[in-house]
């Protein structure tokens, strides 16, 4: 029986699935919780129920999830504890709400609005990593033709005019000069280099969230250089604000402690400087500050005048998730807006380096040509 093989090989430490691509989590905790949304309603028994949705799973890891997760719920455990020992695939403010959904009977309609939280969340993620993949794509086409170029052109010119010493114009001078570093690895190791510069792009590109969720050394450096280029900076600035107010959202509407919530945020979809801000605030929130005092005590850059504003508004008029839904909207769009002005200005940008470099070495070659008459001595 699987159920009997799962049990086998996994047990209570196991942790949950790993996924290479984020995006694929994400898809399969949204398409899970909508299952689970429909045994709730259906009043079908959530261990026979997830038992019965693993057996139609399509994906092993999360079929291996499932029958595990039904164990737990058959050997007495309750829905949020089964899925608290998942810490890898279930994020700490799903299992919360999860828990408040069970404690106040309203496990359907917490589960309805983790579906349409992650749903949107998705969507940003996919729209965002698709601008920036692009931009990435567009960068390694320029480093991909120039290096190509340099590497098939350069070393014949260098032997065909290199004689004519000083006389050559200068961007002759300077493709000769180019191509020296170059020459000394053959193109078999050069041209694979390059596309494993590309590769690693887009592997960054991939892994920049789990890099995040890690909080570790080369994570915080990776994150402290993004933070600091001009454009970029304020765009994942906005993204992690985006992602913050909108977990904040969801758990301040379902009746979440503050300093809980805040601590749930804090382990989310966030870069490690903003998590360590949202502990910052969870502390102090439990020592009796209120949001907006304690916003007061962060920088500035990390949370705009706009943030602070409404998150004032919210609390004076009792309606702080309200506030963080208009703000996650906000600092979605700004991010969104961005990065559709980042691929705007960097895809005619790339073209024109492109261009750039055609030029130079087409003014390289002819410029000689054309003036042989005047290098070559008679």
């Amino acid at each position: 029986m699987p159920s009997h093989e799962t049990s086998h090989r996994y047990g209570p430490g196991w942790r949950g699935p790993r996924f290479f691509r984020p995006a694929c989590q994400r898809r399969a905790l949204l398409e899970l919780t909508g299952q689970l949304a429909d045994l709730v309603r259906l009043r079908v028994p959530l261990g026979e129920g997830i038992a019965a949705m693993a057996l139609d799973a399509p994906d092993r890891k999360v079929r291996s999830l499932l029958f595990v997760v039904s164990l737990d719920l058959k050997s007495g455990l309750s829905l949020h504890a089964a899925l608290a020992r998942r810490a890898n695939f279930f994020p700490a403010s799903y299992v919360d709400l999860v828990r408040v959904g069970e404690e106040t009977g309203r496990l359907g309609t917490m589960l309805d609005r983790l579906e349409s939280s992650l749903l949107q969340a998705g969507r940003f993620q996919d729209a965002l990593a698709g601008h920036l993949f692009y931009l990435k794509a567009i960068l390694l086409s320029v480093v991909l033709v120039g290096t190509l170029a340099v590497l098939m052109l350069s070393n014949q010119f260098r032997e065909i005019f290199s004689s004519f010493g000083s006389a050559l114009p200068w961007t002759s001078l300077w493709l000769i000069r180019l191509h020296e570093p170059l020459s000394a690895a053959p193109a078999w190791v050069v041209v694979p280099g390059v596309l494993l510069f590309g590769f690693v792009l887009v592997w960054m590109e991939r892994t920049v969230p789990l890099l995040s969720v890690r909080r570790n050394g080369p994570s915080r450096f990776l994150w402290r250089i993004l933070m600091r280029m001009p454009w970029l900076g304020r765009l994942y600035r906005a993204r992690d604000l985006s992602h913050a107010a909108r977990q904040l959202e969801t758990l301040v509407w379902a009746g979440m402690p503050l300093d809980k919530a805040l601590d749930d945020a804090a382990a989310g979809d966030v870069s490690p400087m903003m998590s360590a801000a949202m502990t910052r605030l969870a502390r102090a929130v439990r020592q009796g500050q209120s949001f907006d005092a304690a916003l007061g005590r962060e920088s500035i850059r990390l949370f705009p005048r706009t943030f602070r504003g409404l998150v004032q508004l919210g609390e004076q008029a009792g309606a702080l998730s309200d506030s963080l839904g208009q703000l996650a909207q906000l600092y979605q769009s700004e991010a969104l807006n961005r990065a559709r002005l980042l691929l705007n200005v960097g895809a005619p940008l790339g073209v024109c380096c492109v261009g750039a470099y055609v030029f130079l070495v087409c003014h390289a070659f002819y410029g000689v040509i054309f003036g042989l008459s005047a290098l070559v001595t008679p």
